[in-house]
């Protein structure tokens, strides 16, 4: 199909659509990192010199038509740069251009300092508290130039100037921690999403949201793969990586109350075989049970070298791609599961199943590429709990292309 990119893009309660160019990137390229913010950068041409009404911190939304001409949201988030340039003059006088450079809401989380205790809770409860602190503006933090009409008419205060979007309850019991004056919202969080193989991100609304550690399995078992075909990919930016820095065979862990508890775990025949790769870090799980399962996951997976995707990359206008993978690409999001195919048949027997870990895109007013980071699927499944299922979910709502390799530990 013939398809060509038109965007719009909404600053407060302004809307443009002479978008020259845009680019933008969310999510993280390595898995062993919880995110930082996204960022989109978009240039809007001006042919008639009108003022400019953009503000530095005003709520910024990009969206992007589909095949069916529906404008679909691709990032949020709120401006930290603008600047007005000028292009060479026609006849008709000067062209002049803007640049907008937005911002995610993580950013927010590097600058707020959450100097309360946080009680023995699970990891969405705590996480829930910080990002209380961090995400919900009060009447002061508010843009001046911001109006009431700028919400719709359902919206609240309680939910006006928030930045949160879903909060997992969470999968871990997570330890105590003292009040502290110079504690950083983002190191917080950081630490206790990671202690409980969890993921801070944003939504392509701009909210920030919490997955906790069954979040992928239960969603995946719900509603499957989303498949991309790879013989529609550009051939060069199609990779596999087998890393010797990925390989871990021996781990400590200090964790409860106080870090004061070793857990230590090694596999004998990995380090026969590679050589000792291990790691040590400290751990905001509270109970040896919790991280006995965590360490041997970890030891499970990361003993052996693997191969990996890493990245592929699809033009959006290719005149051949079908509408409905055009429309999955404009719509793909973080954590998503998906399995691409058609790969060459000596990288990965030619396909590959996985989430979604970042999203980079390019475009110019002829052209739009995007590029996703993908994780293997095994590297997110963990056994589920079954007060974490939600509760309408039955038999017949699990998917029934679910292989047995990807619902082990799904739903037991």
């Amino acid at each position: 199909m013939t398809w060509l990119p038109e965007w719009r893009i909404t600053v407060g309660d302004d809307v443009y659509t002479t978008v020259t160019s845009v680019s933008f990137a969310s999510g993280r390229l390595d898995i062993d990192r919880q995110l930082t913010a996204g960022y989109c950068q978009v240039q809007i041409v001006n042919t008639n010199n009108t003022p400019f009404t953009i503000n530095v911190t005003e709520p910024i939304l990009l969206e992007l038509k589909n095949s069916t001409g529906t404008y679909v949201t691709v990032f949020g988030g709120e401006v930290s740069d603008f600047s007005i340039g000028v292009r060479s003059p026609e006849e008709s006088g000067f062209i002049t251009t803007g640049t907008i450079l937005g911002i995610g809401a993580l950013a927010k989380l590097t600058k707020a300092v959450y100097n309360t205790a946080l009680a023995e809770a699970l990891d969405g409860a705590q996480i829930a508290e910080i990002l209380g602190s961090a995400l919900n503006l009060s009447w002061a933090e508010v843009t001046p130039t911001v109006t009431w009409d700028t919400y719709p008419a359902t919206v609240t205060w309680a939910e006006a100037e928030s930045y949160i979007g879903t909060i997992d309850p969470g999968f871990y019991t997570m330890i105590n921690l003292a009040a502290s004056a110079t504690a950083k919202s983002q190191t917080l969080v950081d630490q206790i999403a990671t202690s409980a193989l969890g993921q801070i991100y944003e939504e392509k609304d701009g909210d920030v949201s919490y997955d906790d550690a069954d979040h992928r399995a239960t969603y995946l078992a719900t509603n499957g793969f989303t498949n991309l075909d790879g013989s529609y990919a550009t051939p060069s930016s199609i990779q596999s990586q087998t890393q010797i820095a990925r390989i871990r065979n021996s781990l400590i862990y200090k964790y409860a109350t106080g870090y004061g508890s070793t857990y230590s775990v090694q596999d004998t025949d990995s380090i026969a075989s590679y050589g000792l790769f291990e790691k040590s870090a400290e751990s905001n799980i509270k109970n040896l049970a919790d991280i006995t399962d965590i360490a041997s996951r970890e030891l499970n997976l990361r003993k052996n070298p693997r191969a990996s995707l890493g990245a592929i990359r699809f033009r959006l206008d290719n005149p051949d791609m079908p509408s409905a993978m055009l429309d999955s690409l404009i719509g793909i999001f973080f954590g998503q599961p998906v399995l691409i195919d058609n790969l060459p048949s000596n990288l990965l027997d030619g396909i590959f199943d996985g989430y979604v870990e970042n999203v980079a895109l390019n475009a110019t007013p002829t052209f739009v590429d995007i590029t996703l980071y993908v994780s293997a699927t095994d590297f997110s499944q963990s056994t589920t709990q079954w007060e974490t299922v939600p509760a309408s979910l039955i038999w017949t709502g699990v998917n029934a292309t679910l292989t047995w390799t990807n619902a082990t530990g799904v739903l037991t």
